[in-house]
């Protein structure tokens, strides 16, 4: 679970999230379906990121010295990318059409006084 490529499943979950939203085939029936789908979607992205977040701040200060060697391997170093690119795509879901507007999160956070949008 170290690995830094895991948060290239962050990034294929919010980039589905967002394609629900954008509800590909135009179908008026599948407009609330496909709401809650992007939702939760979204929610299980976020959920990953944070969690695996935690196991790569864990993973690296146990490495401690060797926390150059693997930024600089050929193998694992370059994927040390996926991890702003998951940052991205999860911005980038939750500013969507749809996610934002139908987010349990948006209704009780804007109701506690703390801006949103």
């Amino acid at each position: 679970m170290a690995n830094p490529g895991w948060f290239g499943a962050v990034m294929g979950t919010g980039a589905m999230s967002m394609v629900a939203t954008a509800n590909p085939g135009r179908s008026t029936l599948l407009d609330g379906p496909l709401e809650t789908v992007a939702v939760l979607l979204f929610a299980l992205a976020l959920l990953a990121f944070v969690a695996l977040l935690v196991v790569q701040v864990v993973s690296l200060r146990r490495t401690g010295d060797r926390i150059r060697s693997r930024i600089t391997a050929p193998a694992i170093g370059p994927l040390y990318a996926t991890i702003p690119g998951s940052v991205v795509v999860l911005a980038l879901a939750r500013t969507s059409k749809g996610v934002l507007s139908v987010s349990p999160w948006t209704t009780s956070m804007s109701s506690g006084g703390i801006p949103i949008s």
